[in-house]
Order: C-alpha cells, then sequence, then structure tokens
C-alpha cells in the first residue's frame, strides 16, 4: 500500500476548512507557514484535540502541533545529522532518506586505492544521485534508476568477500554484514518505495479524474450519517478516490490500513493474525488510532474486546475472536467522520455535482 508521508499534503485550505468545522466555531489559532498548518497545544482546547485526532488521526494532528519552519530556526540554530540519514527540502514537502553507510576502515594499499575505498567511492556516488531524486523528483522511474547502481555496489562487496573469506574470515564476515545491512536493506527500501509509488500515482490518477455519476448522488453517497465514507470504500469506481483522500488527511493512513486488515481478518480468522494486527496498531491504546469506543461499543465495550485480544498473546487456550467487534466499529466510525472534510474537496464535487448546461 502506499505510504502515505509521501505522498502530496492536502491543500491548507481544504485542512483549515476540516479544522474550523472541528472546532466547532472557536477562533482559527492556526498558522500557516509554506502551505503547513500549525497549531498550538496551549490555545486549543482537550476536547477539540480529541475531534481533530480522531478525523485526521494522531500522526497528522502530532505534525499540526510541531513548529513552523521559522519557530524551528529559532529554537534549534544548528541542526543536527545523524550517519545514516539526509534532509533532502522542496518547496512542499520534505522527504527523509536513508543512505548506504560507506564501509568502516582504511584500504592498506599505500600508492594505490584499496578495494574498501573503491566501493565507498561508488556508495557515496550512489548516496549523492539517491539525495538529487528527492522532494519532487522522487518517482518510481526515478527510483527504478537506482536499481542498477546498488547491484553494482553489491556485486563488488560480494566478489572482495569471496576473495578474502579463506585468508581473513574475520574480513569476510564483516563484509557480508554490511552488504546485509546496508546495500540490500537499501534495494529492499527501494523497491518498497517503487511499490507505493506506483500504487499512489494509480490513486491520484482515480482522483483527478473523477467525474459526475448520478449513481453516487444519492443520500448513501453523499450522506455521513448513512454511511457515505463506507460505502465509498465499499464501490469500485469510487473506492480509490476515497482512498487518496484518507491518505492524504492522514499522512500514513493508520486508520485506513487498519481497516483494511480487520476486514481481511474476517476471511480466515486465526490467533497469529489476531496478535499481529493488534500488536501492529497498538490497538490496546488510543497511540495510533485514537479510538476509545465512544459511539460505537463505549468505553466497557472497547475494553472487552481490547482484553480478549490482548489475551491471546499469553493464553494459548484463549478463544480466537471471528472479529475486531468494537475496534472495527470504532474505525467505520471514523472513516465515515471523515467523509465531512471530504464533501469540501474538488473529487467528491466532481463526482455529486451535474455539469453545467
Amino acid at each position: 500500500m502506499p505510504n502515505p508521508e509521501r505522498l502530496p499534503k492536502p491543500s491548507t485550505l481544504r485542512l483549515k476548512s476540516a479544522l474550523s468545522a472541528a472546532k466547532d466555531n472557536e477562533s482559527d489559532r492556526s498558522s500557516s507557514d509554506q502551505g503547513q498548518i500549525n497549531l498550538s497545544s496551549a490555545n486549543i482546547s482537550a476536547s477539540t484535540l480529541i475531534h481533530l485526532q480522531r478525523t485526521f488521526g494522531n500522526h497528522a494532528v502530532q505534525r499540526m502541533l510541531t513548529p513552523s519552519k521559522s519557530q524551528e530556526r529559532a529554537m534549534s540554530p544548528v541542526p543536527s545529522l545523524s550517519n545514516d540519514i539526509e534532509h533532502s527540502t522542496s518547496q512542499d514537502n520534505k522527504t527523509i532518506q536513508r543512505i548506504i553507510k560507506p564501509l568502516e576502515g582504511a584500504s592498506s594499499g599505500w600508492f594505490k586505492k584499496g578495494r574498501r575505498d573503491k566501493i565507498n567511492e561508488m556508495v557515496n556516488a550512489y548516496n549523492d544521485l539517491e539525495i538529487s531524486m528527492g522532494g519532487s523528483k522522487r518517482s518510481a522511474e526515478n527510483y527504478e534508476s537506482l536499481l542498477p547502481e546498488i547491484q553494482k555496489i553489491w556485486q563488488a562487496a560480494k566478489a572482495w568477500q569471496l576473495d578474502v573469506m579463506k585468508s581473513s574470515p574475520e574480513k569476510g564476515a564483516e563484509i557480508s554484514v554490511w552488504i546485509t545491512n546496508q546495500v540490500e536493506r537499501e534495494e529492499d527500501a527501494k523497491k518498497a518505495s517503487i511499490g507505493e509509488l506506483k500504487d499512489a500515482a494509480l490513486l491520484k490518477s482515480a482522483s483527478d479524474g473523477a467525474s459526475y455519476n448520478a449513481l453516487y448522488t444519492t443520500p448513501q453517497f453523499t450522506e455521513k450519517a448513512q454511511g457515505a465514507g463506507i460505502n465509498w470504500l465499499q464501490t469500485p469506481a469510487l473506492k480509490p478516490i476515497y482512498r487518496y483522500f484518507m491518505i492524504q488527511v492522514q499522512f500514513d493512513g493508520p486508520t485506513l490500513y487498519a481497516y483494511d486488515d480487520v476486514i481481511n481478518y474476517k476471511q480466515n480468522p486465526n490467533r497469529e493474525e489476531a496478535i499481529r494486527i493488534y500488536n501492529k496498531y497498538d490497538m490496546g491504546t488510543t497511540s495510533q488510532l485514537n479510538i476509545s469506543g465512544e459511539g460505537a461499543g463505549g468505553v466497557d465495550g472497547m475494553r472487552a474486546i481490547r482484553s480478549q485480544f490482548a489475551a491471546l498473546e499469553g493464553n494459548p487456550v484463549a478463544p480466537v475472536p471471528p472479529d475486531f467487534g468494537f475496534i472495527e466499529a470504532s474505525l467505520v466510525k471514523v472513516i465515515n467522520e471523515l467523509f465531512i472534510s471530504f464533501k469540501t474537496t474538488k473529487p467528491y464535487q466532481k463526482v455529486t455535482t451535474p455539469p453545467p448546461g
């Protein structure tokens, strides 16, 4: 699935509209910095904060609560960089990119570069190329062009490892660990990113190509109270449009992906999958999904279903629930709540508004 943090952010206007509705006519205390909405936790009520978290997701609200760029510069005049990441910024977004860490140590040759130095030269050239493809240049096509460069590094390091294994097993093992932890990990990460970017492009294409259809102007597709959000997700022609919207407003799409997982779980309920999903989204707390049972089973109902899943890990004879019960119901509620903001978007208006004339 697409990684929402890498998709284009929703427009400032759309977020402000949603925030205005969520605050119930409270004064707008947000500030923008190059399209980024910033809120102050000191100037926003607890009830408003909870509503925003349920609507946009915890990670999205955390982003809004972070200082603006000018505030960051004032608080941190000297930025720190780690050895494993490079920061590439564009006008509209910031991409944190992982680089391949060069081999440690130095070559033994006095008058010519050894194989370690030559491999590290390849690594540095790759890192420069990878960083140049950040921001607006980040695409599946550009990332695919990086794969042959990663393979060249892998082949050179593998050949060196095989050559030194007999004379220096420890050195060979060191090279092998580096290949696994740095080169192969980078290749896997890039392949995953390519898949995500291609999926994201398909969703965006569907959203951009939205057009009027009278079939989707009935209350079941236009009213939150009629479950319009879920109905869009369950309708093939509308599903990619609403998925793209949810990923945009939630950045990493926790609610959407959790909903996907709990729906798929019902096809084959089993202990291992139940534990995996429950732990993946930290469903025992509200850290990722911000669901507490309001409007879907209540606090007691949510506590009961959480206890059932929590018991699976420590009790091998605990019964496996057939579904996620009130957890699923809470996710459905959030998805339908998001529809309030979705109704202000152009894709929704294009689908539900007849063309002029």
